[in-house]
């Protein structure tokens, strides 16, 4: 909530142009209590939780932790509806361009002693949502983007020339 607000009061009196970046520890594991701590209130929220197909058949941390990971997950949503609420009621969703995205997902030490460092689909597929000018808020791209795909993408959006040196295609 500390870096939320602190995010809204910038965005209410930011100068154009700017950049903003936020990194939240949530949803991340906290390898020292080998748990993941959701916010107070949503401690027991989805104590009936999904298990994703990929999860199911596996012995893993899951049963005991899914249900924590969901509510640190629903924290970031709500975090992010706070900052596009406060960008529309300044304005400044009109001319704003907003990125989501994850670092890597987790698969509960179902294939290895620990909870990311894995090529299954529960670790290398992530979020990755842009909206504002530039990008067509219906188009879904199927095939795979990475990373460094978002520099040439968020560059073009905002009219900057990419460089040819860089890495990465703009999916614009």
């Amino acid at each position: 909530d500390f870096m939320t607000q602190l995010a809204q009061k910038f965005l209410r009196t930011a100068k154009k142009p700017f950049f903003l970046t936020l990194s939240y520890l949530e949803v991340h594991h906290q390898n020292d209590i080998d748990a993941f701590v959701p916010p107070k209130e949503y401690v027991g929220r989805y104590k009936d939780f999904f298990v994703p197909q990929d999860l199911r058949p596996l012995p893993g941390s899951w049963p005991h932790q899914l249900d924590d990971y969901y509510g640190c997950v629903a924290k970031i949503d709500e975090t992010v509806g706070t900052i596009r609420k406060t960008l529309h009621e300044t304005g400044l969703d009109k001319n704003t361009i907003v990125a989501f995205v994850s670092d890597h997902g987790c698969n509960f030490k179902t294939r290895a002693p620990e909870y990311k460092r894995t090529p299954h689909e529960s670790s290398i597929h992530v979020p990755l949502i842009i909206e504002g000018p530039g990008f067509d808020k219906s188009r879904q791209i199927e095939e795979l983007v990475s990373h460094v795909d978002l520099a040439p993408s968020l560059l073009q959006a905002a009219g900057v020339l990419v460089p040819g040196t860089m890495q990465g295609r703009s999916f614009l």
